[in-house]
């Protein structure tokens, strides 16, 4: 009888141990030859990670300096599922005077691996001279700054989470800005307003987490924005434009680019555009036929046909403009002639 319990005993205790041994070889183990990183202080601040998982993965980023109050490392994705992968490893600016270390931690299963990224020091840059004066002593006067003429690091780490500037002027009384050197600094800047200055030249391509931007009544001759692609209310009426690309600009809501020179306007990639005044310029025709959710149009003042006509192609007609679409003014006059809308339904 003994012999008869101790064979199923025998036969369960086996089957364990198989499932131990399974378990060892199951989906859970990382695969990845480099774990160490090293990156710039200010240009070549990003890295990747190539690794292959056998299962779901998680990655978190582990600090232990005393001057990693901020978090400084971030990491996309954080997380997947099992097979090759790709990991991006991206770093604000160092300012500091030393090179930082952090580390992160990839997990997969009960293996981690840790990976060491080491980011370079700035060394003895003055970010005084980063700045325009005048741009300077209105962050100082807004206490972004503590002093324009000493522009510190901890200033520098400041500048770099603020996430909203106005730096405007008014009709009735215009700011003295020619400049925004150091603007590029503001890296988690989403709202910038810099209308009614004496603005000649913007740069706004470090600052891509923009989503509303005022730039109107300044001097600007060109503005890229290519790089904005957050950008949902971007206006830059009254300035000196001769053209404007706003193709990678596929979450603008409010486009206002009115009283400039622009020749041509292509808003075929601007999906969810709301919005859009574009009056005053030097358009011969505007095919708005893909933003079936535009609710206002503003395109007076545009030379046309040069005869009578301003072709504007549409979801509709005519006969069958839809009651939820604004139209502000449906003719003009422009050299000495009536300019008037002509709806042409897309084809």
């Amino acid at each position: 009888m003994k012999q008869l319990y101790l064979l199923p005993l025998l036969a369960i205790l086996a089957l364990t141990g198989c499932k131990k041994d399974d378990d060892a070889s199951r989906p859970g183990n990382l695969t990845i030859e480099k774990t160490e990183y090293t990156l710039d202080a200010d240009e070549e601040r990003t890295a990747t990670v190539a690794f292959t998982a056998a299962a779901d993965w998680t990655l978190s980023v582990v600090y232990d300096d005393a001057e990693s109050s901020v978090d400084w490392l971030s990491v996309t994705p954080a997380s997947g599922t099992a097979g090759e992968q790709t990991v991006e490893l991206s770093a604000t600016r160092n300012f500091r005077a030393s090179a930082r270390t952090a580390y992160a931690d990839l997990s997969c299963g009960e293996q981690s691996v840790r990976l060491t990224v080491t980011q370079a020091a700035s060394g003895d840059t003055n970010f005084t001279a980063q700045f325009d004066k005048a741009f300077a002593q209105e962050l100082q006067k807004q206490d972004i700054i503590a002093d324009a003429e000493h522009i510190t690091p901890e200033d520098m780490e400041k500048i770099a989470t603020i996430t909203r500037l106005d730096v405007s002027g008014t009709y009735e009384n215009r700011g003295t800005l020619t400049s925004l050197q150091g603007i590029e600094y503001f890296e988690s800047l989403t709202y910038l307003n810099c209308d009614y200055n004496q603005l000649t030249e913007l740069d706004v391509s470090q600052n891509t987490a923009l989503t509303d931007l005022g730039c109107s009544s300044n001097q600007l001759t060109a503005l890229d924005v290519s790089r904005n692609t957050e950008l949902r209310y971007f206006v830059c009426f009254n300035n000196q434009l001769t053209e404007l690309d706003v193709s990678r600009n596929t979450e603008l809501t409010i486009l206002g680019c009115n009283t400039n020179q622009l020749t041509e306007l292509d808003v075929s990639a601007n999906t969810k555009l709301e919005t859009l005044w574009c009056d005053y310029n030097q358009l011969t025709e505007l095919d708005v036929s893909r933003n079936t959710v535009l609710t206002e149009l503003s395109c007076s003042d545009n030379p046309g046909d040069g005869e009578s006509t301003f072709p504007v192609t549409v979801w509709f007609d005519n006969e069958t403009e839809p009651a939820g679409l604004k139209v502000y003014s449906s003719s003009w006059t422009y050299g000495g002639k009536t300019i008037t809308i002509d709806f042409r339904k897309a084809e």
